[in-house]
């Protein structure tokens, strides 16, 4: 009897690994989608979500602004006096990853994903550093480059 239940238990943790590695590469695969994003447009991402995150942190505005529109900053700077702050952690320990979710002649709507990779703080204990996220971007390209039009 103590044979057939180790073997099941065996059984199980060989399909569990097995579901678990299926995962990992969906991720992987998703972490992907921003290699097929234009160089220049990662790059703009990129620079415009490090001072999304600077303007939260420092409460101020005029880092974000070089890449987004008034409105937008507006709208940025009206939510972090509203809402709750929001937990950007590390740069050392989060993850960024844009996806294009819709694609017209001048505008980009895009996902970005933030997550944060948990650390060990005490023998059997990993924490986040910050808060995982989910945000809409929509940017427009013209002449002068890229703008920010919407983040929601």
């Amino acid at each position: 009897m103590t044979y057939l239940s180790i073997f099941a238990l065996i059984v199980v943790i060989f399909f569990l690994s097995k579901m678990l590695s299926s995962i990992h590469f969906s991720r992987s695969a998703f972490k992907r989608k921003s290699e097929l994003i234009s160089k220049e447009l990662f790059e703009f991402l990129e620079k415009a979500d490090d001072a999304y995150i600077l303007t939260h942190e420092a409460i101020e505005i005029s880092f974000f602004s070089k890449y987004a529109t008034s409105h937008v900053c507006n709208e940025v700077m009206e939510s972090i006096y509203k809402n709750p702050a929001k937990l950007f952690g590390t740069k050392k320990y989060r993850e960024r990853i844009w996806c294009v979710m819709q694609q017209q002649k001048n505008e980009i709507v895009l996902r970005k994903e933030i997550s944060h990779k948990r650390i060990k703080v005490r023998k059997g204990i990993k924490v986040a550093l910050g808060d995982d996220m989910v945000e809409y971007w929509t940017i427009s390209h013209g002449a002068d480059g890229f703008l920010v039009e919407d983040v929601s």
